[in-house]
């Protein structure tokens, strides 16, 4: 007989929930050392990451991205903007970094914002953000890790951001990944659950916190990115499995139009499913362990 996991009740909120989050997260691992890290280079990967969006996404083809923590306090004038071969651009990273005291174990690019909506309806906005650790033998499981989130408040009027330009930020990660030939490990997708609202007990506000079947590894949830050609007979636990390019497939715990929640016991279930069937396929990598 087989038992549907630990569920909490749906709480009672407003008619309207105030906030709602996604994330995307690209994994990566590396040998990298201070000497063979060269920031030039990443931050080319990093802009042409956002170019390529750019390109294959409508709801991007305006952007203009500019690091926020380039504007002064309130002041919303002469940002700097996230451009290839740019002095002033390599220059603000370099004292980033320096000023945090990043230099000593990795490399971070800060928030970027589309510069295209900073006059807009304000309840919008997306960013990415990037970070790369140096090997360090005291840390086990660290990867590089491209970051997207997506923040919006919403009513009745309001729509969530469309599951295929997820998809599509998704796909970019990976597509610009392998054009600089980094190691993949991951891409993940998952939903905040309205990180606002309240719940019986606020630390079961999220999957990973509360429901994952592995706390060592990384989580499918929603939908996650494996390297290999898989299809539906592979992962038959999954609503969705799309071989999008050669080596690289997308999967997915829910069919398309369903919007993942820790609140729904049927998602959960069907996650833990799918993370089992990953897992047991070798596609679910260590977060907190070294892979033997």
């Amino acid at each position: 007989m087989i038992t549907k996991p630990k569920f909490i009740s749906q709480p009672i909120v407003d008619e309207f929930s105030p906030f709602h989050k996604f994330y995307i997260e690209l994994s990566t691992d590396h040998q990298l050392t201070h000497k063979s890290f060269h920031p030039k280079y990443f931050n080319d990967y990093f802009i042409n990451f956002l170019e390529l969006l750019s390109k294959k996404s409508p709801i991007f083809e305006s952007s203009k991205w500019f690091f926020l923590d380039s504007i002064d306090g309130n002041k919303k004038d002469n940002p700097i903007f996230a451009v290839k071969d740019s002095d002033q651009a390599n220059s603000f990273l370099y004292k980033y970094n320096k000023s945090n005291d990043i230099n000593s174990y990795g490399y971070s690019i800060p928030m970027v914002m589309d510069y295209s909506l900073i006059n807009a309806d304000q309840c919008k906005q997306y960013y990415f953000t990037y970070d790369h650790y140096f090997t360090d033998t005291s840390h086990l499981g660290l990867y590089d890790s491209l970051m997207f989130c997506f923040v919006e408040e919403y009513n009745s009027q309001h729509q969530n951001m469309k599951i295929d330009t997820l998809e599509a930020i998704m796909k970019c990660m990976v597509e610009n990944l392998v054009k600089y030939k980094f190691n993949f490990k991951f891409v993940n997708l998952f939903d905040s659950d309205f990180n606002r609202r309240e719940s019986p007990d606020e630390n079961e506000n999220f999957y990973t916190e509360t429901y994952q079947v592995y706390p060592h590894r990384l989580v499918c949830a929603w939908k996650c990115i494996v390297k290999g050609d898989f299809n539906q007979q592979d992962i038959p636990q999954a609503a969705k499995v799309d071989n999008f390019m050669k080596g690289y497939t997308l999967v997915s715990t829910l069919p398309d139009g369903e919007y993942f929640s820790s609140y729904n016991s049927d998602h959960i279930y069907k996650a833990n499913l799918v993370e089992i069937r990953l897992k047991e396929l070798g596609l679910l990598p260590y977060h907190e362990l070294l892979d033997a």
